[in-house]
């Protein structure tokens, strides 16, 4: 299997880009297509993923189109949303919207601090297609073998759930029209600064598969990870006003 980056530079725009809320999924692929920091990486199933590039990083270039571009993975024959984690995000002060005097008018409580594993992030979707689930990581799916991230998150997945409890899980991303991301942690051949003992599934979010960003509670998290017996983030603060949380 071939894979391509698309590259579509002599038709991309160079201004920053603001899109509805309710734009179409149709209409918002247009967009990715025409946008300067926007790359589209062919995958098998008829699946692309879209990410920001590295020079959206470098020179901070963010919109609304470039910062749903994060591990957006779409079926294009299908147009539906297979897989998707987490919106680009950003540390205090580093965007206008991130700033202090932005927050004091927009910051809405509580706000909820988890504890973050040190892992690496992989999302579980779902593909009505071929009827199956997409393991996904660092902007591949685990059909593209020359990737071992997300072939790792397939491998770990059917290591850690019994038949019984994946036939549950695809049910639940299907049904509910859901990623699940996890954060992968393989001491061996994926080590990080934190060590771990063994290699683990850790449930972080439950992610809608559309293109407004929105998750299920902490609860639903909570409650999945213990139906599956497997862990999950861990809520160390809730801050209830702007005294607790400076």
């Amino acid at each position: 299997m071939k894979l391509t980056i698309q590259s579509t530079e002599p038709l991309r725009k160079k201004q920053l880009a603001a899109v509805q809320s309710d734009i179409s999924l149709d209409d918002f692929l247009a967009h990715l297509d025409q946008h300067e920091y926007v790359q589209e990486l062919k995958l098998p199933h008829h699946i692309s993923s879209f990410n920001f590039t590295k020079k959206a990083f470098s020179e901070r270039q963010w919109d609304d189109v470039n910062v749903k571009a994060r591990g957006l993975f779409v079926n294009m024959v299908s147009k539906q949303i297979v897989s998707r984690s987490y919106n680009k995000f950003f540390n205090i002060d580093e965007r206008p919207e991130t700033r202090m005097q932005h927050l004091v008018n927009h910051l809405q409580f509580p706000v909820a601090v988890y504890d973050k594993a040190n892992g690496y992030l992989g999302t579980v979707g779902y593909n009505e297609m071929e009827d199956e689930l997409v393991f996904t990581s660092k902007s591949y799916t685990s059909h593209v073998k020359q990737n071992q991230h997300a072939s790792w998150v397939e491998e770990l997945f059917y290591k850690t759930f019994s038949d019984v409890q994946a036939d549950y899980i695809k049910s639940y991303v299907r049904d509910h029209h859901v990623s699940l991301v996890f954060e992968v942690i393989l001491p061996e051949k994926d080590p990080h600064i934190i060590t771990y003992e063994q290699d683990q599934l850790i449930l972080l979010d439950i992610v809608k598969r559309q293109l407004s960003y929105e998750k299920a509670p902490f609860a639903e998290v909570k409650r999945l990870s213990e139906q599956l017996g497997i862990s999950c983030k861990q809520e160390v603060a809730v801050f209830h006003d702007w005294t607790s949380f400076l």
